[in-house]
């Protein structure tokens, strides 16, 4: 599921983190991203000054594999502000998806267009929300001061939701850049209150961007700018897996996991634990932490019943971008299957996972971010196809559900995975993929309402994996 990698190069790819000192020029930048020393595309964003407007735009096409399987990734990011600085509308294409939004008045209208399928919605514009371009201006404006941090928000429109963003400042370095000894000053990006940074961005003094550098589990990605024409000489590495090159060891681990009761390992950090999150899921328990660990017990069993409030519920239960659990044909699969297991609570929540499991005969890692739509049709798909369409079924069955995002164990080491948890008098943990599942599985985040869990999400989660190791301290047998 390390996908997020592509959509978080999607959204970072713009010229919020790559500060302009061009005034109102028309301006083209190029990068290569190299993603543990392998370069595996290409990306380019563009600024252009008109008479109505100013046009953002960035393309990114990513070659490489997942698990072996050929991965080619295209993404588009396009937004346009008024003169004014006003957001006016934006667009994001990626393989076979579509989203644009469309400020009208005091609402932003979505569309989003999946598979032959298109979803509308109408969201409330947040009046402290601000555009790219405003965006840009506080960012600049803010490296010219003192001040220690910058924040603001802005409308994400690949998961139609508003984001805040808080910049401070990094350390300076000297670098021969071009040929040239340069130096180099620092901005890191954390998402809203987080104390986990998203990425770093190196400036020159012009102050745009040199280099970006991104760590995710046990991957450094890095977009670095290039001249068009170094483009040339760049010889990508499309042989480079990147769920392979991902994956974290867990030392201690007993052999074979499938005899494992449950297990308790100590997550080490390369940054301190973020203070407001708790590593807390329906098989997970935290029982310990110090200021770069982390201890959980993981277990096959409920460890933890947390619930919520009833009207909490309803948020997952409403239907969302991807999770298109109000469509008719998703209803009649859920009908089916209640009539012909004549299931209720859990037992149907496991006969519905059975199910997706069945049909998804395609198990490969080929689909990009599918909605559940889009899966029911091609059958094919990896974990996050499977949470998707699972999650999309036990809304419409009645059952209160979200997607989670963390870690599995795998052949010794832990990957990104993707599964769901459905709510039957507490949350429960479920996956369509295998529904045996080894007890090392770490939660990291869930989605927080109808939505899936969103790409910026994803990446946040992973970032708290970066660069992490793994051990053992305890564990039972069945």
């Amino acid at each position: 599921m390390t996908r997020a990698t592509f959509f978080f190069l999607m959204g970072m790819l713009c010229p919020s983190l790559a500060l302009s000192g061009s005034g109102h020029e028309d301006v083209e930048r190029w990068y290569v991203v190299r993603i543990s020393g392998a370069a595996v595309g290409f990306a380019s964003e563009t600024e252009q000054y008109g008479e109505h407007g100013i046009v953002f735009r960035s393309h990114t096409n990513l070659s490489l594999r997942r698990m072996g399987t050929a991965l080619s990734m295209f993404m588009m990011m396009e937004e346009v502000d008024g003169l004014d600085g006003k957001f006016q509308h934006a667009r994001v294409e990626m393989n076979t998806s579509i989203t644009s939004a469309v400020l009208d008045g005091d609402s932003v209208r979505i569309e989003f267009e999946s598979g032959g399928h298109v979803r509308r919605t109408v969201v409330a514009w947040e009046d402290d929300a601000v555009s790219m371009s405003e965006g840009d201006r506080l960012v600049d404006e803010w490296f010219l001061s003192d001040a220690p941090d910058v924040r603001y928000k802005f409308f994400s429109v690949d998961d139609g939701m508003f984001k805040t963003v808080r910049i401070e400042r990094g350390e300076s370095k000297t670098e021969i850049v071009n040929g040239e000894e340069m130096m180099l000053r620092s901005m890191i990006e954390y998402e809203g209150d987080a104390n986990v940074p998203v990425s770093i961005t190196w400036l020159d003094e012009n102050r745009e961007a040199v280099r970006t550098v991104i760590s995710q589990m046990g991957l450094e990605i890095i977009v670095e700018r290039i001249d068009s024409a170094e483009m040339e000489s760049i010889e990508l590495e499309p042989d480079f897996d990147i769920i392979r090159q991902s994956m974290i060891p867990v030392e201690g681990y007993p052999d074979p996991p499938e005899g494992v009761k449950d297990v308790t390992v100590r997550l080490h950090l390369t940054h301190p634990v973020p203070a407001g999150q708790k590593f807390e899921g329906p098989n997970q328990h935290e029982v310990g932490r110090g200021e770069d660990w982390v201890e959980l017990l993981l277990s096959r069993e409920t460890v933890n019943r947390i619930t919520v409030a009833p009207a909490e519920l309803q948020n997952y239960l409403e239907p969302g971008k991807h999770i298109q659990s109000d469509h008719p044909s998703i209803g009649a699969i859920a009908d089916s299957i209640r009539a012909a297991s004549g299931a209720e609570g859990w037992d149907l929540a496991h006969t519905i996972a059975q199910w997706v499991n069945d049909w998804i005969t395609g198990k490969n890692f080929e689909q990009g971010f599918a909605s559940a739509l889009e899966v029911l049709e091609s059958r094919e798909g990896d974990c996050t196809e499977h949470s998707i369409l699972l999650t999309s079924l036990l809304r419409a069955a009645g059952i209160p559900a979200r997607p989670a995002v963390g870690l599995v164990y795998h052949q010794g080491a832990l990957i990104g995975h993707m599964w769901s948890e459905a709510y039957i008098d507490h949350w429960r943990s479920l996956d369509a993929l295998d529904l045996r599942g080894d007890p090392v599985r770490i939660r990291i985040s869930g989605a927080s309402g109808s939505n899936a869990v969103n790409p910026r999400d994803i990446v946040a989660a992973y970032a708290v994996a970066g660069g992490m190791t793994v051990r053992v301290v305890d564990y039972h047998l069945r």
